[in-house]
């Protein structure tokens, strides 16, 4: 049996923030989509602002991933994928950061979709919704 994204997520922010008291509507209700809304969430826009428990929305909110690591070069990001990403089920995945004040979208994705692409410029489109964002 596996896990999903948004599973894999709220089962390690469970660990850090009361989540009867975030998702009301329980956690088996909840996806990446919920994960991500602007109801329990604000957005994040430069990686200088960027922080462990963070959560990246990938594909119109339909995957999320969780920052779990910030340095001066790289951001490292979880998330549990079985058909977008090159290795399946739960994995990290790196950011290298190439500017601090800019958004993901300028920085380089190192992970590859599973037929070998960038994950980041196939997934992460800002356009549609996508971005990094915290609990309120």
């Amino acid at each position: 049996i596996g896990l999903d994204c948004s599973g894999l997520v709220i089962r390690i922010l469970e660990n850090f923030v009361d989540a009867k008291n975030i998702f009301r509507q329980g956690i088996n209700k909840t996806n990446a989509d919920t994960l991500t809304s602007k109801s329990l969430c604000r957005e994040i826009k430069s990686v200088a602002q960027m922080a462990p428990g963070d959560m990246i929305r990938f594909k119109q909110g339909r995957h999320v991933a969780l920052i779990v690591g910030v340095s001066s070069e790289i951001i490292t990001y979880i998330h549990s994928s079985s058909s977008l990403t090159f290795e399946p089920g739960v994995h990290l995945g790196k950011i290298r950061i190439l500017e601090k004040s800019k958004g993901l979208e300028n920085q380089e994705f190192l992970e590859k979709t599973k037929t070998g692409g960038n994950f980041g410029r196939k997934y992460y489109q800002i356009s549609s919704g996508d971005g990094v964002f915290r609990l309120k």
